[in-house]
């Protein structure tokens, strides 16, 4: 039943619902394009049909009363939820499936992802006055929970690959070529653009830029995405990173400690035995400190590119979180001009 209602407010008609802007003056021969006749049409007719659903549950809950403990709308309700969060799974990973995108492509798959979030928060209001039904906390709770999902799926995907490649190079480290998610996705596109070796951060413009000063990902792209995801989105993005940079950290800790036990100690018994005892002056000590000096820029060469990304991943972080404060205090504001307005009406 529940894909049946999905069916009758299709995207199609989910399109119509969209808030229009109504400009102060219309010129007379563009009113019939602008009343929009089919379309409206096809919405009203939609409505009739769910209309009739509104009716039958209606009869149903009156007719079963004492006879039989269904609760029809609570069961539509959960049906609906299903449904909904399955659309959201089947349809947002599929706008980042691109391997190699840049900024006006990335962006216009966010944009995409906007538009369809907003068509089923619409849809859900639909339902909301004619199933009588809390449409928006459904859409609310369902959107949190698939967000928080993806977020917990990647982690739980990047653990187990780590385990399956236990000798794994630091530059694969922060790889989602293999992503399954709505975010898994995104975050492989926004690593693509951010790289730190194709790419360079500049912070008076927070952004990334490339050798021609073109910017790859900035501000712009962030505003756009705090519209798509909202808080939640932009939270949960943020406690993946967070939980990759604290895998990298270990691994790259762990790495270091065994070459440093290992290939150093090898090194420095070698270098000592070259030396000679330390009471008597080397004979041969500076190609042997030559040696020594090559093989220190080879250890820390895999370390510079580790450290590398997580100050990348380290940086995305610090944009989030300057939206996350910067949508929190306008909508404070909001609230606060919000709560005057009504003390003194």
């Amino acid at each position: 039943m529940q894909v049946m209602l999905f069916r009758i407010l299709n995207d199609d008609v989910a399109c119509t619902l969209q808030p229009l802007h109504l400009p102060n003056r219309i010129e007379r021969d563009k009113l019939k394009d602008f009343m929009q006749t089919d379309q409206q049409f096809h919405l009203t007719k939609a409505f009739d049909q769910i209309s009739i659903f509104s009716q039958g549950i209606l009869v149903m809950s009156r007719n079963l009363l004492g006879l039989i403990d269904l609760d029809v709308k609570n069961w539509i309700e959960g049906k609906m939820r299903k449904e909904l969060l399955k659309r959201f799974e089947n349809k947002l990973k599929y706008f980042f499936l691109s391997s190699n995108v840049g900024l006006e492509e990335l962006e216009t798959n966010v944009q995409k992802s906007k538009t369809f979030i907003l068509s089923q928060l619409h849809l859900m209001e639909c339902f909301q006055d004619l199933l009588h039904m809390h449409g928006t906390r459904v859409w609310e709770e369902e959107f949190t929970c698939f967000l928080k999902h993806c977020a917990l799926k990647e982690c739980d995907d990047y653990v187990s690959w780590r385990k399956h490649d236990s000798i794994v190079m630091h530059v694969q480290v922060n790889d989602f070529s293999n992503a399954r998610t709505f975010l898994g996705h995104l975050l492989r596109q926004i690593l693509q653009l951010t790289n730190p070796s194709r790419s360079m951060y500049i912070e008076p413009m927070s952004g990334w830029f490339d050798s021609e000063g073109r910017e790859l990902l900035g501000l712009r792209f962030f505003d756009l995405l705090e519209s798509c995801v909202g808080p939640i989105g932009m939270t949960s993005l943020d406690s993946l990173l967070a939980f990759i940079i604290m895998e990298m950290l270990e691994h790259s800790l762990n790495s270091l400690k065994s070459l440093l036990h290992v290939r150093c100690l090898e090194e420095l018994q070698q270098l000592d035995t070259a030396l000679g005892p330390a009471s008597s002056l080397p004979l041969l000590g500076r190609s042997s400190y030559k040696q020594m000096a090559k093989f220190v820029d080879t250890l820390w060469e895999p370390w510079v590119e580790s450290l590398a990304c997580i100050g990348q991943l380290q940086l995305l972080r610090c944009l989030i979180s300057f939206k996350l404060k910067l949508a929190c205090k306008v909508r404070i504001s909001y609230n606060i001009f919000i709560f005057g307005e009504s003390l003194l009406g």
